[in-house]
């Protein structure tokens, strides 16, 4: 499960960032076997990341992508369901915020080639039967398709042995590939996120946003989708069908480029997305100057977007 941003209590809380009270974790104890960590909001209160840390070893919760250093935070982390054992990785994309804060005590496993390689490798090293799911927190939001670079990279995961890539951060869910019969899911959607509670309360998604997907590796192959619906009006999400993942006409829906080359999809995907906000496309995993070049361009960006935003206040404000 993605936890999406720290836990925090009242002490530390206020109208800004991404959080969750302290009292989720004795309704996820039981239920949620292991928390991914490495996603954008982490870091909103490094106290709190901190805190955060200590509350779910408390609740005997394993965690994994983030920790108190840059060892805890590439870490798998071990679980066993029907007698196999699944080592679960996870990596948070920087352009979208998640950055490693070791010197604070807040560190993220951030996602690039060379640390996602040498986690995988090192996992694989000491868990030679486990099957090793990779968990990434990447794309812009309310995008609907992967971006090239995000897609090639899941696709080289795979060709490395990972038995599934898991895609976070997007708010809907995302379409879905098998490759070389190991399954790729984009994004699960955004879950329970309640609508105007964030941002003093200004943090809404669209309607697009309310179906959730709750994906089941099967050792058979035969993966089921899950589909919840999320209640804006009740801040409830409720279970509406179970199908196999291959036979989802939702799914399918979603995976328009299935089946395309990389060099297919880096096309289909310029003329089909969804977010073309002067937000640049990211195109291959294996070139990092390029992306810490866009990845500043997207962070300039950001901060005019807020002086503007901070500006129109300021005047609607008298100030």
């Amino acid at each position: 499960m993605n936890l999406e941003g720290a836990v925090r209590d009242d002490s530390l809380a206020s109208g800004e960032g991404v959080y969750s009270h302290p009292s989720l974790l004795a309704g996820l104890s039981g239920a949620v076997t292991a928390m991914f960590l490495a996603n954008n909001h982490l870091g909103d209160s490094l106290e709190a990341a901190r805190q955060t840390f200590d509350r779910l070893q408390d609740a005997g919760l394993p965690y994994f992508g983030a920790g108190r250093d840059d060892q805890e935070a590439h870490a798998a982390c071990l679980q066993r369901d029907e007698d196999v054992d699944y080592c679960l990785l996870g990596f948070g994309w920087r352009v979208i915020g998640a950055r490693s804060r070791e010197a604070s005590g807040v560190a993220v496993a951030e996602m690039n080639w060379q640390r996602i390689e040498r986690a995988f490798c090192q996992t694989r090293a000491r868990y030679p039967s486990a099957k090793i799911v990779v968990n990434l927190h990447w794309n812009y939001e309310l995008e609907l398709y992967p971006q090239p670079a995000h897609r090639e990279l899941a696709h080289a995961l795979v060709g490395m042995g990972a038995a599934a890539v898991i895609g976070h951060h997007p708010h809907m869910v995302g379409g879905y590939e098998l490759v070389d019969g190991k399954p790729i899911v984009y994004s699960l959607g955004n879950w329970w996120f309640p609508q105007g509670v964030y941002d003093n309360g200004k943090v809404r998604f669209p309607e697009s946003s309310y179906l959730q997907l709750a994906f089941e590796l099967k050792n058979d192959g035969r993966h089921l989708a899950h589909w919840y619906q999320y209640d804006p009006g009740t801040q409830r999400i409720s279970h509406t069908r179970s199908e196999l993942a291959g036979a989802s006409a939702d799914l399918s829906a979603r995976s328009p480029f299935n089946g395309l080359s990389h060099r297919e999809y880096s096309q289909w995907f310029r003329e089909n997305r969804l977010k073309r906000k002067w937000l640049p496309v990211f195109s291959s995993y294996k070139s990092p100057r390029t992306e810490r070049l866009l990845e500043g361009y997207v962070w300039l960006r950001h901060q005019g977007l807020m002086a503007l935003q901070w500006s129109w206040l300021r005047r609607v404000r008298g100030l």
